[in-house]
């Protein structure tokens, strides 16, 4: 895999995941829930922004 490919995957992933933890606490309130995504999504991003 191209890691072009693998930066654009993991930064949209990352993207996809902070919408997702904006609906979710929308719709449900739980600060435990969307904290635990926010942290997966910038680490997801971190290592995304770090491949060469």
């Amino acid at each position: 895999m191209k890691k072009s490919t693998l930066k654009l995957g993991m930064t949209i992933a990352a993207v996809a995941l902070f919408v997702y933890a904006l609906v979710d606490m929308f719709l449900y309130h739980d600060n435990r829930r969307m904290v635990l995504i926010v942290f997966v999504a910038l680490l997801l991003g971190y290592y995304a922004a770090k491949v060469k």
